[in-house]
Order: C-alpha cells, then structure tokens, then sequence
C-alpha cells in the first residue's frame, strides 16, 4: 500500500506533465534536522547522494514514524551488487549479460537466482525467492 493510498500524503498523478504512477519520485524529508529522501510510493528513505554517487536506502516511513537502520533482503541484495559493481570495475550491462544465459535480454527466475547466490553466498533459499518475487 503506497504512502497516498493510506492518505498519508497526497497522491501525484493526474498532475499535467507531472509524474505518472510508474516513476520513481524521490522527494526532501526531514528527520531530526537531517535531510533523507522519500520514495512516496513505499515509504522507503534514501541517503542524499554526493557527487558520483546514488540514493542509498536508510530507513523507512510509516504513517508519521520513521524508522532509520532498517534493513530488508532486497535493500542487501541492492547493496551488494552497488559494491560488486564498484569493486569489480564493472557495469550494470556487462553483470546482466553474464547471468543471461539464453540472451532473452531478461533474467528469468533461474538466470535470477544465480546473481543472488553470486552476490549473496549465504543467501538460502527463502531469502532468493523473496528476492525473485
């Protein structure tokens, strides 16, 4: 359920030339004086990047509570591939065609499940179907 659906914040689309409902929007939030960013769909809040680099998930914000440090296989699994990526020298391009055995141009949920289990050795088998759905 997204932040507006529970009238939380007020909801975007229908805007002219404004956002439509599958953008990824992130909006200023504060917190204790710090300033994060709000994916207004999930609730999720983001580091402010720096230069280089990308929003990194830090917490969350459910009704009026926000709670920092919460972490979820998906946010791991995303920092893992930031971090392989980084310390690979590699790019997001050339890791998908790795795992994209048949060259579909889609990982299909075995060709998927091996990027987890490569990114996330001690990942079992609960935690890759999570990942997968």
């Amino acid at each position: 359920t997204s932040l507006a659906e529970q009238h939380i914040i007020a909801p975007q689309d229908g805007i002219p030339g404004g956002p439509g409902s599958d953008d990824w929007i992130l909006e200023e939030h504060y917190h204790n004086d710090e300033m994060y960013l709000l994916d207004r769909k999930t609730g999720k809040l983001f580091t402010n990047p720096g230069e280089n680099s990308w929003p990194r998930p830090i917490g969350m914000r459910t009704n009026q509570q926000v709670k920092i440090g919460t972490k979820n296989k998906m946010e791991a699994f995303l920092n893992n591939l930031d971090h392989y990526l980084q310390t690979q020298g590699e790019r997001l391009r050339e890791v998908f065609e790795e795992f994209d055995l048949d060259r579909s141009g889609f990982l299909d949920r075995r060709e998927l499940a091996r990027l987890i289990q490569k990114l996330m050795p001690d990942a079992d088998s609960r935690d890759i179907d999570e990942l997968r759905t």
